[in-house]
């Protein structure tokens, strides 16, 4: 006598019917019986010398249909959270030798989320030196849904994670959440992209994901943008030609807000295309100048004769 087939599913999701197999080659030995155990009671058995043959046992969490129940395999109806548990099958032969075939697993039941993760905060585009914040959240499970973030299809570093605390509602069910958060680096971009993927998963049941992405934005001032390094002192030269008292150096910006409220720098123009390049993008994003001895402050948007006197 041996076994052909044994088979409990490991994962059950909760309201679904599952089939539970024991199947076995008897070797020309009479079969007397076979019974099924949860927690070690039985809750089903067969015996083909009975009438009927089947039986089944009231078991807190089992429900046998016994229609498509036999001496090789059970169903149980619609399982709950109950129904979790070890099954043990045990196949018995006739007299004298009474032959025994016993085997055991163990059966999770799990109730899947309704729907898929949702992501919120984060933005379209960035800048580098931004805040990226974002939390992913599964809808209510049991077990709670298992989160991974990924950046650009690779896993995010754990020092970006933030963890939150479980919120358990009154059927036992558990919302999952994960946040990313990191400041926002070159490398973090491929083509000026930046795709993140929040993954949520329960086992082999459940597998979905969400997307979000974003793509960098050129600082107005590129080089010294990512230097992140605060503003620094200022000094001047008076320059005869243009009656502009253009700034010693470019300013060292920290970020765009600081541009904005800030004197942005250039140096004094010796034709060289990459400060003209700078220089312009100051311009076009209305930054000021000195533009006299009496310190006066000028947007150069609003200085059309000053701006034509640059000639760069």
């Amino acid at each position: 006598m041996k076994w052909v087939r044994f088979s409990v599913p490991t994962w059950a999701s909760r309201g679904e019917d599952v089939r539970l197999t024991c199947d076995y080659d008897l070797e020309g030995e009479q079969l007397y019986s076979v019974k099924w155990y949860k927690a070690g009671r039985e809750f089903y058995r067969y015996v083909p010398g009975d009438w009927p043959p089947q039986q089944s046992f009231s078991l807190h969490g089992v429900q046998v249909d016994e229609v498509r129940s036999n001496h090789k395999m059970v169903t149980l109806r619609k399982v709950n959270l109950d129904a979790d548990g070890r099954y043990k099958c045990e196949v018995l032969t006739e007299a004298p030798l009474f032959k025994t075939l016993v085997r055991s697993s163990i059966m999770h039941v799990v109730e899947l989320p309704r729907g898929v993760p949702q992501v919120t905060g984060g933005q379209s585009e960035y800048r580098l030196g931004d805040t990226v914040n974002l939390t992913c959240t599964a809808p209510r499970s049991i077990p709670p849904a298992s989160l991974t973030w990924y950046i650009n299809n690779q896993e995010a570093p754990q020092d970006y994670l933030v963890s939150y605390p479980s919120h358990v509602d009154h059927e036992g069910r558990v919302e999952a959440k994960l946040g990313l958060l990191f400041r926002a680096e070159r490398w973090h971009f491929v083509e000026d992209n930046m795709t993140l993927r929040c993954s949520a998963s329960i086992h082999s049941l459940y597998e979905k994901e969400v997307l979000h992405s974003g793509i960098v934005v050129e600082p107005l001032v590129p080089a010294l943008l990512e230097d992140q390094i605060s503003a620094s002192t200022l000094a001047f030269q008076e320059s005869a030609r243009t009656g502009i008292f253009p700034f010693q150096k470019f300013l060292k910006l920290h970020n765009r807000r600081a541009a904005r409220e800030t004197f942005t720098g250039v140096s004094y123009i010796d034709g060289r295309e990459e400060r003209r390049r700078r220089l312009w993008a100051a311009i076009r994003a209305g930054f000021v100048f000195h533009t006299e001895p009496g310190n006066r402050i000028h947007h150069i948007s609003q200085n059309l004769k000053l701006l034509n006197s640059l000639k760069v």
